[in-house]
């Protein structure tokens, strides 16, 4: 389902959003999701719909950066996060489209933010990470987030920026999950994890994972992106629906998977799962 929201934006624009929805009336909570840079609301299929067919409401901001080389500019960063909070703001409005086509009722008291890549910044700064320049755009209504390939230090982000990171988060990165430009190393990608305060903090290191995952945005190919790889696309589908049923849901066996390492029992080194 596609609606636009009269949310107000820059030059009085209409958020675009996408949603998907388990097919039957149920009670179900809410996942927000930022695409990364040059993907719009149409892509991650693979990934949202997965959740939707699990008992999740997913909605997807049509951000408008989605065009040029604008990912450097810290005004387009915090338009991204001011997009993920918009559609926090119209989750009433939302209800109101899902109702009159007789869909998924949302429980709009668990709450989960997400993104990969550009959009984990986004995540990252609504779950409590703060600019280097003490802007806070913190949002306390989100219980969980979820990062894929998330940013590290950089212009806009230094040692202390996730010093308030006190939410329950799960960061998911690979052996050649580098920055698209390739300057930065792999381990950029670990530095959010490292300085989160620990308690309810997980890291999921996939063993040759590119930035792509194998094909989590839907398949489609760029610098960096990887080849297809429909086994690390289960990774993330496993790794991050147990994630989301922990603390969205009080589901324990699956808390009881990713706090006890057992997630990923049997398939040898492939995955590696840490938590603090």
């Amino acid at each position: 389902m596609d609606i636009c929201l009269a949310a107000q934006r820059p030059g009085n624009n209409q958020l675009e959003v996408k949603i998907y929805y388990p097919h039957s009336i149920v009670v179900c909570p809410v996942i927000i999701w930022s695409p990364g840079k040059g993907f719009t609301k149409e892509a991650y299929g693979p990934l949202l719909s997965y959740w939707a067919g699990r008992g999740y409401v997913v909605i997807i901001p049509e951000h408008d950066d989605r065009e040029g080389d604008m990912a450097s500019a810290v005004s387009v960063r915090t338009k991204r996060v001011m997009d993920v909070i918009s559609a926090l703001d119209s989750l009433e409005a939302i209800q109101t489209h899902l109702s009159k086509n007789h869909c998924a009722v949302m429980d709009t008291s668990r709450i989960g933010v997400g993104g990969h890549s550009l959009g984990s910044f986004a995540a990252q700064v609504v779950g409590g990470v703060r600019l280097t320049s003490g802007k806070n755009l913190r949002d306390a209504r989100p219980r969980a987030f979820l990062l894929i390939s998330p940013q590290g230090k950089e212009n806009y982000l230094n040692d202390e920026s996730w010093r308030f990171f006190d939410r329950p988060a799960m960061i998911i990165t690979g052996s050649n999950d580098t920055s698209p430009s390739g300057k930065k190393k792999r381990s950029w990608r670990l530095e959010g994890y490292v300085r989160m305060p620990p308690g309810r903090k997980y890291l999921v290191h996939i063993q040759g994972g590119w930035h792509g995952f194998g094909g989590i945005t839907g398949y489609t190919s760029w610098r960096g992106s990887g080849p297809r790889n429909p086994v690390h696309v289960q990774f993330v589908q496993k790794s991050t629906l147990s994630f989301w049923d922990a603390f969205l849901c009080n589901d324990s066996r699956a808390l009881k998977r990713i706090a006890g390492g057992t997630l990923y029992d049997g398939i040898g080194q492939s995955v590696v799962l840490m938590k603090k």
